[in-house]
C-alpha cells in the first residue's frame, strides 16, 4: 500500500489500521491487546515480500507528519519470527543517540 492508493485508505491514516484482529488470536496476544493497546494492526492481508514492510513505514511516516505532537523519535518493525537480543539493541540505541547528540553544534 502506498499513500496514493485509495484502496489502502489514501491519506486518511485511520483507514490503514484495524481496531481488532480479524482472525483468531492466541490468549496471550488477546491479553496484550486488551491490557496495553500498544500494537498496531495494519489493514492489509498477510503476505510474504509483497509490501507489509513498505506499508508499515509509509503508515508511520504519515502518522509522524500528521501528528507531530506525538514526537515519534524512532520507528521499527519486528515480526514474530525474529529473535531480538534486547540488551544489545538498547545499547545500540543509546550509542546512536549519543553520537547524534555529540554532533549537534
Amino acid at each position: 500500500c502506498l499513500w496514493e492508493d485509495p484502496e489502502c485508505g489514501g491519506k486518511d491514516i485511520t483507514k490503514w489500521t484495524l481496531d481488532a484482529p480479524i482472525c483468531n488470536v492466541s490468549n496471550v496476544l488477546a491479553r496484550e491487546l486488551e491490557e496495553h493497546d500498544d500494537i498496531t494492526l495494519l489493514s492489509i492481508p498477510e503476505n510474504h515480500e509483497l509490501g507489509k514492510t513498505d506499508t508499515w513505514f509509509t503508515y508511520m511516516a504519515m502518522l509522524t507528519r500528521q501528528h507531530p505532537q506525538l514526537q515519534i523519535g524512532f520507528v521499527g518493525k519486528i515480526d514474530s519470527d525474529n529473535f531480538v537480543r534486547w540488551p544489545k539493541f538498547f545499547e545500540y540505541l543509546q550509542q546512536s543517540a549519543r553520537k547524534q547528540i555529540d554532533t549537534i553544534p
